[in-house]
C-alpha cells in the first residue's frame, strides 16, 4: 500500500506510517501527482502555525478527495469545504481533550487525554454529518474520565468529516516528541488515524521519550544522577553565583520543547545548594562544595536585606523582589542549618539568625505567621500589629517549615526565642488538627508537618511531642500506594487549591485518584523520615525512609533528553507510570521539573539520609 504524506518536515506519525505501508514524503511546495496513492495524510503539525496548502499540492488534495480514498489532515487551514476560524484561537495547555468515538481496547467514551502546550482552532464550513473522534472539552474536573459529556460541534478537535475524511483541528503528528499523555491513549488515537489509512486493523505503541526508571536503584546512585541533572539542565548560574533557575515549565509544545521557568528564585537556590553540600559531604566532591558556597553567598549576601525596618528579610525572587514568604525563607536557609548540624561550619549563622528573627517579629501571638508580606506594604506599624494579634493562619504548607527551620536554629545557637517561637507555632498547628488549613490537600499538610514535628521532638523529648508525630505520621500512612509513595487526599475537599483552574490548583480531582505529586507533598519525606528516625531511634522510620528514596529511584526520569533525565516530574499516575494528572494549574502542570522544591529536597532528604548512615547499604 502506498501513502503519500504532506509536509515540511517528518513527524511521529510519519514514522509510525511508514512501518505499516509505503510512504513518500511529499513537500507542500511539490506538484506530485497524488492519482497513483491509496490514501494520503496531510500533517501540518510540524509547523508553528496550520500549513497552508499552496494552490498546487491544494489541487491535487482535492482531486484526491474526490476519488473517495481515505485523507487524513491535521493542522491545515483549508481542506475541502472545511477550513479552521482563526479567530477563535484556544491554547489547550490546562484544557482536556475528551474521546468521543467508538470504544477501543484502550479508549472508551469520554476518556480524557492532554496534549501538553497546543493550540486548537474550530472548523468552519462542515456539514451536519460529521462523527467527533476528539473533542475540546475545557477545564474537566476529573483524573481519567468525563462522564456524561456530550460533544459540541464548535469543540470538535479529531472528527470524520465523511467516511473518506478524518481531519484534526491541532498539532498532533509529534505526539510522541510532545510526551502528550497519557501516552498508551494518544497510541490509541494513533492507531485510529493509521487503521482509517491503511484500511487494516493496527494498533499502534510507541516507545516514550521520558520513562520511569521502573527499577529500585541505591539510594547512591539516586542521588548521583539526580546531582547529574542539575548540570544537564543548566540551571546554575554562573556555577552558582548567580542562584539557579526554577526548572522547566509544564509548557511542552507540539515539536517537544519543553519551556524553562526562568525566575531565580532564593529557595530553589538553597535547596539546590543543601544538595551540593551533601555531595561534598558524602562523597568528597570539592566542586560541589564550591557551588554550595557559591549559592550560599547568593542567598546571604545578595537576596538578604542587611538595615532598615525590614533588615533580616530574605527576599524571595529576583523578580518578585520585595516579597517574603516565610516557607520559602526556610528553604532558602535549610541547607546552610543542614551543614551547621552535620559539621562546625557556622558561615552566615548570624544572617540564619537574623532571617529568623525578621520572621518572628512579624509572626503572630499563636507563632504563625501570614502567608507573606510586602515589604513596601509592611511599616512599623504594620510589624506591630502582625505581632501582636494572632494571624489565625494554621497553614503547614506556609507554616510547617517555618517552624523546622527555628527549631533547627534553636539546634545551633541553643538560644531559647528560637525554640519557644517554634513551640508556639507548632502547638497551635497541631490543635486544630486534621483541620489545618489546606493550601493543595490533606497529603501535603501531613507530608510537610514531618520534619517540624520530628524536630521538635528531638530536642523536647517530651511524649505529647511524642504523640504530634505519631499521629500525623500514622494517618499519613493510610494514603500510602502500594507502588510506593503517597495519593493525594483532601478530606471534604476543603483545600483552598481543590478542584480550581487557571490559578494554582490541585492535580487532585477525587480522592482515590491514583496521583502523586512531587512538588507538594512526597517530596519532603526524604528529610522528614530521616530526621524522624534520627529523634525517635524507631527503625520503622527507616523503612519509610528506604521506601520513599525506593519509590524516587523507581520514578526518577529516563530520558536520551538531558534536561530530563534524572530529574523527578510534579506528578504521576502511579498506575499509568508516567507523567499525568489534572493539568490546570497556571504554571506547574504534572510534566513540570521545579529545581528546588522537587530535585533539591528529595535530594537533601536522601543525602542526609545517606549521612547518618540509614541507606540500603548501610
Amino acid at each position: 500500500m502506498k501513502i503519500a504524506v504532506i509536509g515540511r518536515e517528518k513527524s511521529d506519525l510519519e514514522e509510525i506510517l511508514s512501518k505499516y505501508c509505503t510512504v513518500t514524503h511529499i513537500k507542500p511546495e511539490s506538484k506530485t501527482p497524488l492519482d497513483d496513492f491509496d490514501a494520503c495524510a496531510i500533517l501540518g503539525g510540524v509547523e508553528k502555525e496550520p500549513l497552508l496548502l499552496p494552490i498546487d499540492i491544494r489541487l491535487e488534495v482535492e482531486k484526491f478527495m474526490a476519488s473517495n480514498k481515505p485523507l487524513f489532515a491535521e493542522w491545515t487551514h483549508s481542506v475541502g469545504y472545511a477550513y479552521l476560524d482563526c479567530g477563535c484561537k484556544r491554547e489547550t495547555i490546562s484544557e482536556r481533550m475528551v474521546f468521543t468515538g467508538s470504544d477501543t481496547d484502550d479508549l472508551e467514551y469520554g476518556a480524557l487525554l492532554d496534549d501538553r502546550a497546543n493550540t486548537f482552532y474550530p472548523f468552519c464550513g462542515v456539514n451536519g454529518n460529521m462523527k467527533p473522534v476528539l473533542c475540546l472539552g475545557g477545564h474537566i474536573i476529573a483524573h481519567s474520565k468525563a462522564e456524561g459529556f456530550v460533544p459540541n460541534p464548535s469543540t470538535f478537535a479529531m472528527f470524520y468529516y465523511d467516511e473518506n475524511t478524518l481531519l484534526c483541528s491541532f498539532s498532533l503528528c509529534n505526539y510522541v516528541k510532545a510526551r502528550f499523555a497519557p501516552q498508551k491513549r494518544w497510541d490509541a488515537i494513533a492507531s485510529i488515524i493509521v487503521s482509517f489509512l491503511t484500511g487494516n486493523s493496527i494498533k499502534v505503541k510507541t516507545k516514550p521519550v521520558a520513562m520511569m526508571n521502573n527499577a529500585s536503584d541505591s539510594a547512591s546512585n539516586c542521588f548521583k544522577k539526580g546531582l547529574k541533572w542539575i548540570d544537564d539542565a543548566e540551571i546554575l548560574i554562573d556555577n552558582g553565583q548567580g542562584g539557579v533557575l526554577e526548572g522547566l515549565s509544564h509548557k511542552i509544545l507540539p515539536d517537544g520543547t519543553q519551556a524553562y521557568s526562568n525566575s531565580v528564585r532564593n529557595d530553589c537556590s538553597g535547596e539546590i545548594g543543601g544538595a551540593f553540600f551533601f555531595d561534598y559531604l558524602n562523597n568528597k566532591n570539592e566542586a560541589s562544595f564550591i557551588r554550595f558556597k557559591h549559592l550560599q553567598e547568593f542567598c546571604f549576601e545578595k537576596m538578604y536585606r542587611n538595615n532598615g525596618i525590614h533588615k533580616g528579610m530574605m527576599r524571595w525572587t529576583t523578580s518578585a523582589w520585595e516579597v517574603c514568604y516565610q516557607d520559602d525563607v526556610a528553604r532558602a536557609v535549610l541547607g546552610t542549618l543542614l551543614s551547621m548540624l552535620l559539621t562546625d561550619n557556622r558561615q552566615y549563622l548570624d544572617k540564619v539568625k537574623g532571617a529568623m528573627d525578621y520572621l518572628i517579629a512579624t509572626t503572630g501571638t499563636d507563632g504563625l505567621r501570614v502567608g507573606r508580606t510586602d515589604s513596601q506594604l509592611v511599616s512599623p506599624e504594620v510589624i506591630k500589629a502582625l505581632s501582636s494579634t494572632p494571624s489565625s493562619f494554621a497553614c503547614a504548607h506556609y507554616n510547617g517549615y517555618y517552624m523546622a527551620v527555628l527549631l533547627m536554629t534553636y539546634m545551633v545557637t541553643k538560644e531559647r526565642k528560637y525554640l519557644d517561637a517554634g513551640v508556639k507555632g507548632i502547638d497551635s498547628l497541631m490543635a486544630i488538627f486534621p483541620n489545618t488549613i489546606r493550601e493543595h490537600s490533606e497529603t501535603q499538610e501531613l507530608c510537610r508537618l514531618i520534619l517540624p514535628l520530628a524536630c521538635l521532638y528531638m530536642i523536647t523529648k517530651d511524649e505529647k511531642h511524642r504523640n504530634y508525630l505519631y499521629t500525623v505520621a500514622q494517618r499519613l500512612e493510610g494514603h500510602r500506594h502500594e507502588k510506593g509513595g503517597y495519593l493525594e487526599y483532601d478530606t471534604g475537599y476543603k483545600a483552598e487549591r481543590s478542584r480550581t483552574s487557571g490559578t494554582e490548583s490541585s492535580l487532585l480531582a477525587d480522592n482515590g485518584d491514583p496521583v502523586q505529586d512531587m512538588l507538594y507533598s512526597v517530596n519532603w519525606l526524604p528529610l522528614g523520615f530521616a530526621f524522624a528516625y534520627r529523634a525517635t531511634g524507631d527503625e520503622v522510620f527507616i523503612e519509610r525512609w528506604r521506601s520513599i528514596v525506593g519509590f524516587f529511584s523507581e520514578i526518577q526520569t529516563v530520558s536520551e533528553n538531558k534536561h530530563i533525565n534524572g530529574s523527578w516530574c510534579r506528578a504521576i499516575d502511579c498506575e499509568l507510570r508516567e507523567a499525568y494528572g489534572m493539568p490546570h494549574d497556571v504554571g506547574w502542570g504534572p510534566c513540570a521539573v521545579e529545581s528546588g522544591w522537587t530535585v533539591g529536597e528529595i535530594l537533601m532528604g536522601i543525602g542526609y539520609g545517606i549521612a547518618i548512615g540509614i541507606d540500603n547499604q548501610n
